[in-house]
């Protein structure tokens, strides 16, 4: 729509005759839109939503319905395709309604806990999923160290897959399914540099490795596994510039160069393509 693509979702169902529906606009995080009108006449179709001033006129062909919809005097072409609506995750991850109960029978009962154990902090912390749900990362406390483990949660194989050494690790979180990110500084300089390594604890870099350079991320990518978008202010102290990283190669490029360090720029917003859509300063 004026050179913004908006997806529309009309969702469908037919009971005892008659038709009714509802339309989504995810975009938007509008759901549940009543659709008010549904007629059908042969193939052909007619939608109208009367909350959005939404009018549709279709012909059924196979799969597809073709036609035009309007709103606000614009009329525009549009093809519906039909597909089958799921409920998002895994079904079989589904408690039983016997392991439900089991779990509501804990709530009344007779515990005993002592002091210490009631103001003592927990050993473990900063839990995360994998992107594909397989493992669980967690911080884990070793002395005065807190390392980073994967636990892979099909088989409960547990692997360290960062080190806490000198430095204390800042904060870490996934890039895709095999790699993790997280940063760290020297000495407390909060010249942060961006480290990634493996699930395993292999291909561990230091991706930001310049000196008196202080990095941070802007944006993780799921589009583009591989990649992250982060700030620097490596070529000029005073600003910070986009870069498209490489997290397995460490291999960086500039997506963006700001010549004027009287008005620095705030932040900046990409699309998955690395293209820039938006840019936030002072002004």
């Amino acid at each position: 729509m004026q050179g913004v693509d908006l997806e529309l979702v009309f969702h469908l169902v037919g009971e005892n005759g008659s038709l009714t529906g509802t339309m989504d606009v995810p975009m938007q995080g509008a759901t549940g839109i009543p659709v008010d009108v549904i007629e059908q006449t042969g193939n052909e179709l007619k939608l109208g939503v009367s909350a959005a001033q939404i009018t549709y006129k279709g012909m059924l062909q196979g799969d597809s319905i073709t036609g035009n919809y309007e709103q606000a005097g614009m009329t525009l072409p549009l093809t519906l395709k039909r597909f089958e609506s799921k409920l998002p995750g895994n079904p079989e991850l589904v408690s039983s309604d016997e392991e439900l109960q089991a779990l509501i029978a804990h709530d009344e009962g007779d515990y005993t806990y002592s002091v210490a154990d009631y103001f003592a902090r927990p050993n473990a912390s900063s839990f995360q999923l994998s992107p594909n749900g397989k493992y669980l990362s967690y911080m884990e406390k070793e002395g005065l160290k807190n390392h980073v483990y994967t636990k892979e949660l099909a088989t409960g194989e547990v692997v360290r897959a960062i080190e806490e050494k000198e430095e204390p690790i800042k904060g870490y979180g996934w890039v895709n399914d095999d790699r993790l990110f997280y940063a760290m500084d020297h000495g407390g300089n909060e010249n942060y540099h961006i480290y990634a390594a493996n699930i395993d604890g292999s291909n561990a870099l230091d991706l930001t490795p310049f000196d008196g350079v202080r990095a941070g991320i802007i944006s993780l990518l799921k589009e583009q596994k591989d990649y992250i978008i982060i700030s620097m202010n490596k070529d000029n102290p005073q600003i910070f510039e986009p870069y498209k990283l490489n997290v397995v190669t460490g291999e960086l490029e500039k997506l963006y160069e700001n010549s004027d360090p009287a008005n620095p720029i705030q932040g900046y917003d990409f699309d998955p393509t690395f293209t820039l859509k938006i840019i936030f300063d002072k002004k």
